[in-house]
């Protein structure tokens, strides 16, 4: 059972029941735009960037551009509003970097519920500017006014570390064993308890910041090749087929 209401490619309200849930569903990823996650039914844990969270009913998550995030999600029924939204859509003022994580009141969550009848009932531009109006109330609401904050779980200090290292040399070729060395670790165990911990592999993940930095990059202005040399990339070819993997594009498109 699902409600989807989409604005343009970028942009779209999902309201989805998932009876029987399949982990490989639910992939690791980060993005270059917004991402609202309300859970309406379903326990479970979900990571954002370095630090984990308990989720039940109610509870909503608001992750920014750049942040990378996976869900462990319940085993059935489980019921969720997903929204995907550029900055573009927001005043300045909302364009907000921080992650929020909240129990919701009957405020924020009855938004939800209206727009998604409203899908039912109305069309074409007087669906769009609902839309719009009610992104923005949510917005206000979740920046602005006081919330029920759930507390964050501690990732191991190991796997903290490696992330900070890899944030603080994204610009630099990076390696498994060079990473290890500076944590005084064997690069096997670095890597176990990376993946067991990220749900990713840790050159996986670094590959992955890597192009989500040289996508902000191009955005910017920048060439291609300028952008493969500034994120430690001494083939070309290499960065080219990376981008291509991530995106599914290449770099001038």
């Amino acid at each position: 059972m699902f409600n989807l209401y989409r604005l343009d490619e970028d942009t779209y309200f999902h309201h989805v029941i998932t009876r029987r849930t399949d982990p490989a569903d639910f992939f690791d990823h980060q993005h270059t735009f917004y991402e609202i996650l309300l859970v309406v039914r379903g326990q479970g844990t979900f990571l954002s960037g370095n630090a984990t969270y308990e989720y039940s009913d109610r509870t909503l998550f608001l992750v920014p551009p750049g942040v990378y995030h996976v869900i462990s999600p319940p085993a059935e029924n489980y019921e969720r509003f997903l929204i995907q939204f550029s900055k573009d859509l927001l005043p300045p003022a909302l364009r907000t970097a921080e992650s929020r994580q909240i129990r919701l009141g009957d405020d924020i969550y009855s938004l939800f519920i209206k727009f998604d009848e409203y899908i039912d009932m109305f069309r074409g531009e007087a669906l769009r500017q609902l839309f719009l109006s009610f992104l923005t109330e949510v917005m206000v609401l979740l920046t602005c006014s006081p919330a029920d904050q759930i507390a964050a779980g501690k990732i191991p200090p190991l796997v903290e570390q490696a992330l900070e290292a890899i944030a603080a040399r994204l610009h630099e070729p990076i390696c498994i064993r060079s990473l290890a060395e500076e944590l005084f670790v064997s690069r096997s165990y670095l890597s176990h308890l990376f993946s067991e911990t990220m749900h990713i592999g840790i050159m996986e993940y670094v590959r992955m910041k890597k192009m989500y930095a040289a996508h902000s990059l191009l955005k910017d202005g920048m060439p291609a090749t300028a952008a493969a040399r500034t994120l430690g990339y001494s083939n070309y070819s290499t960065f080219l087929r990376n981008y291509r993997e991530q995106f599914h594009c290449l770099p001038s498109d």
